[in-house]
């Protein structure tokens, strides 16, 4: 186990009717905007229900909705300048991952001045902002006294945002998606109401159980993992795969029991608040490194972009992960066969049957993407602008590793289910510029 501080701030309060603490949590006299997403916290009353629990005559709202998945800077830029303009002093965040995402990015701006600079270089895409942008510093300690305090109320679980300091972000226009992250910017607190959760479509149930499991997997199938370095880490993240393995499909299969989705939120959260990585040599993210750069590029759904290359990702790495996914295929699915590679595979063939199952990709050729030679080429671009050459555990993947990934065909699993493929996605691969990519390329 390596040396290590850690730190988490953020007061969560979970279970059924805890929005009556919110006016506990806010400090009086705040002036608060209030963000989230599109039409369903209005449609199923959450909104309202939020309204009534600040609705002391202490408090201003002021509300900005509309936040999309995957946010996009120049709607962050509008909300950042909506608050400055009414003197918000904190914000509290109405929904999933992107609404939460959104939140940081523009906590991290309020009071930044120096950001307005960077934004009227129109010619400067978000890679060259990040790199002057302090938000993107996270050992920079200008930015320690900067954020705007924020809150969280959960109505989407899945990215653990809710509990962290990390966020994502897009630049839609240049096609490009990028993460930060700062001590300074976990929230203050997240209320965790999981009957808050009970309306949420199918899809994004399935979504946000699958994204939950990648986060673990790539803090679990380590070299740590295999090496047994870090027993406290690796048996936490074995119990948490144990209770997404067994409540994830229940949680599908049952949507209105509040107890497989309290469970559900609670594992979510904790699979990426900083717990599992605690001492750990390395962790992985390639996965998510590659999903990243293929949700800027086609606007595909962050969980199946992430289920779309991870299985080949692994795959193309099983010589390493091998001994990684034999423990956990002793210790979480109760496989019995003594060799590791025997282990490993049966593992391996375990989650794709678990990812289709949820009704996600497996492969990439589930989308019937462009060429993958076309691909290949926006992701060199990607990573040449961030000055890398490889990521992942030990910088392992590298462009050749990626560009294998990204051709790999569907892993043969018994009884393969098939996936649907969203109409949108179609028309995505249909209208990206194949002109503009063969001139970049000059």
């Amino acid at each position: 186990m390596q040396n290590f501080d850690f730190y988490n701030p953020t007061k969560v309060v979970f279970g059924t009717e805890q929005l009556s603490q919110l006016s506990t949590l806010i400090p009086r006299q705040a002036k608060i905007m209030l963000l989230y997403g599109k039409s369903s916290v209005k449609r199923l009353g959450i909104l309202e229900q939020v309204k009534q629990a600040l609705a002391l005559p202490a408090y201003q709202i002021i509300e900005f909705g509309g936040i999309e998945p995957n946010p996009d800077i120049a709607q962050l830029v509008e909300a950042i300048y909506v608050a400055r303009k009414n003197k918000v002093d904190y914000l509290l965040a109405l929904g999933g991952g992107s609404v939460i995402d959104a939140t940081k990015f523009i906590s991290g701006h309020i009071n930044y001045e120096q950001f307005d600079i960077l934004l009227f270089d129109v010619n400067k895409d978000l890679f060259e902002v990040a790199e002057q942008d302090i938000l993107f510093d996270s050992n920079n300690q200008e930015f320690i006294n900067t954020p705007t305090p924020f809150g969280v109320v959960l109505t989407c679980p899945g990215t653990g945002s809710e509990m962290n300091r990390w966020a994502v972000i897009s630049d839609k226009f240049r096609q490009i998606k990028i993460d930060f992250g700062h001590e300074n910017l976990f929230p203050q607190f997240t209320i965790i109401d999981p009957s808050l959760t009970l309306s949420l479509p199918q899809r994004q149930v399935q979504n946000g159980v699958v994204d939950a499991m990648v986060h673990i997997f790539e803090q679990y199938l380590l070299v740590d993992t295999a090496r047994n370095q870090n027993e406290v880490a690796c048996q936490m993240a074995e119990g948490l795969l144990r209770v997404l393995w067994q409540y994830g499909p229940l949680t599908v299969a049952e949507p209105k029991n509040l107890e497989y989705r309290a469970n559900f939120c609670w594992a979510a959260t904790m699979a990426l608040n900083g717990y599992l990585s605690v001492g750990l040599n390395e962790e992985d993210w390639s996965s998510h490194q590659i999903g990243h750069m293929l949700t800027a590029l086609y606007d595909i759904e962050h969980a199946p972009s992430l289920a779309a290359v991870f299985i080949a990702n692994l795959q193309q790495r099983f010589v390493a992960k091998t001994p990684a996914l034999a423990r956990f295929a002793h210790q979480v699915l109760g496989i019995k066969t003594k060799n590791p590679s025997k282990a490993a595979q049966q593992a391996l063939e375990r989650i794709a049957d678990y990812f289709t199952r949820m009704q996600m990709p497996i492969s990439l050729v589930d989308y019937r993407l462009q060429r993958p030679r076309v691909i290949m080429q926006y992701i060199s671009q990607c990573m040449r602008k961030q000055n890398q050459r490889s990521f992942g555990e030990f910088a392992q993947v590298n462009k050749k590793m990626i560009y294998a990934i990204i051709k790999s065909q569907p892993l043969r699993i018994k009884e393969r289910r098939r996936v649907k493929i969203l109409s949108h996605l179609r028309v995505a691969c249909k209208t990206y510029n194949f002109k503009k990519t063969k001139q970049t390329k000059k």
